[in-house]
């Protein structure tokens, strides 16, 4: 249809006074234009095209085969124009830490079943763009960037999870509950396993209450 609208329009160019008409058939109705048109297009599927010498020029380059494939070829495009660009961003590195596959549609399908709250935090939490007072005091929403829970280190999302004292007992428990892996920040925000866990500590230590409110649980599936 492209390369149509184009030839017509060079026509109509090159010809001012010339006066076009398009007529429109409805296909499978015994019309012997349409007819021949399929008869060649079935010869072309079994034999072959023509020789490229043979065809008009702006058909000699290879053309998508169907709409659906023309489609996917430009999604394809599409997808790997945002990746170059996303990994000039300078979220890149971070996030790769979090998700190694990311950017995916598995966020997506890990939060199908979450409610809207749970979303949030976990995603928050896995930018850095999280309240918590180093992420705040960068954007002029906190006078320091130091922890008000135990007011040693700078509050990042690593001390959250991992170093700050005044949430060791929720952390113990999560620790208990989960084995090693509670101890590595890039699986507590990525395995879906581990999520009743991390929401449970994420409601114990009560931290991010003043922002979200109550933290509810999430059902522990059985076995885990």
């Amino acid at each position: 249809m492209n390369i149509f609208h184009r030839q017509l329009q060079m026509v109509s160019n090159k010809y001012k006074n010339v006066d076009l008409l398009v007529k429109w058939t409805p296909g499978h109705i015994d019309i012997e234009g349409n007819e021949e048109a399929d008869r060649e297009a079935r010869k072309a599927v079994q034999e072959g095209s023509s020789p490229l010498q043979k065809l008009p020029a702006p058909l000699r380059k290879s053309l998508p085969c169907s709409k659906s494939a023309v489609q996917q070829v430009f999604h394809e495009k599409l997808k790997k124009a945002a990746i170059a660009i996303w990994t000039k961003s300078p979220h890149y590195h971070c996030m790769r830490q979090v998700d190694h596959s990311y950017p995916s549609n598995m966020f997506t399908k890990q939060t199908t079943n979450m409610i809207r709250k749970h979303t949030s935090i976990l995603f928050q939490l896995q930018t850095g763009h999280a309240p918590l007072n180093k992420h705040l005091h960068h954007i002029q929403r906190a006078e320091s960037p130091i922890c008000p829970c135990c007011n040693q280190h700078s509050e990042s999302v690593f001390h959250f999870l991992m170093r700050c004292l005044a949430h060791n007992n929720a952390r113990h428990e999560m620790i208990t509950a989960v084995g090693r892996d509670a101890r590595e920040v890039s699986k507590l925000l990525s395995s879906i396993t581990l999520f009743p866990h991390f929401f449970k500590f994420i409601g114990r230590s009560e931290r991010l209450r003043t922002v979200f409110g109550p933290i509810p649980s999430i059902a522990i599936p059985a076995g885990a």
